[in-house]
């Protein structure tokens, strides 16, 4: 709703969590085979990945006339962090060669349980290994946001103004 200039792609492994998100439509929405959520589980996300490559591969070069893909994940669900360094290789070195990768990752609460802040250390780390691909990193500070629209606006205004998307 910010910026009418972006484009959302969106992908997932639970439909339930595309479910309420208004910009979610059957065109850019993809949900991996025979899921429903990795359960905070990232390796669980990369089979994930690995059994449906193909399929989503298909899906992602429908989008091949973007030259800037600006990635926003959490990093410490199942997911998003178990699957993100998998995509952030799969779109540069396969895909889009050209394309410029920016990250957007969002962190969690010190307040969360161990296996979040388990699983944000261990993306990190795999984030390392693909961080050739990314042209920009960015994070956003989870600890003080009470909600997802919160998080949301917080991570499109940072976006406008790092980038001059929107001419400041």
């Amino acid at each position: 709703k910010r910026n009418q200039r972006y484009a959302g792609i969106f992908l997932n492994s639970s439909l339930g969590d595309l479910s309420n998100l208004e910009h979610a439509k059957e065109s850019n929405t993809f949900v991996f085979n025979g899921t429903d959520g990795a359960g905070g589980y990232r390796d669980l996300a990369k089979t994930f990945v690995q059994d449906d490559f193909m399929r989503m591969s298909t899906f992602l070069v429908k989008f091949k006339q973007f030259k800037v893909i600006t990635i926003f994940s959490s990093l410490d669900g199942g997911t998003g962090s178990g699957s993100l360094p998998l995509i952030i290789k799969l779109l540069k070195a396969k895909l889009f060669p050209d394309v410029i990768i920016n990250l957007v990752g969002v962190l969690p609460s010190l307040t969360e349980d161990k296996l979040k802040l388990e699983n944000t250390l261990e993306c990190l780390r795999d984030l390392d290994s693909v961080s050739q691909y990314l042209n920009n990193i960015r994070f956003i500070n989870n600890n003080t946001r009470k909600e997802y629209s919160e998080i949301n606006y917080e991570a499109v205004k940072m976006i406008d103004m790092s980038y001059s998307i929107m001419g400041k």
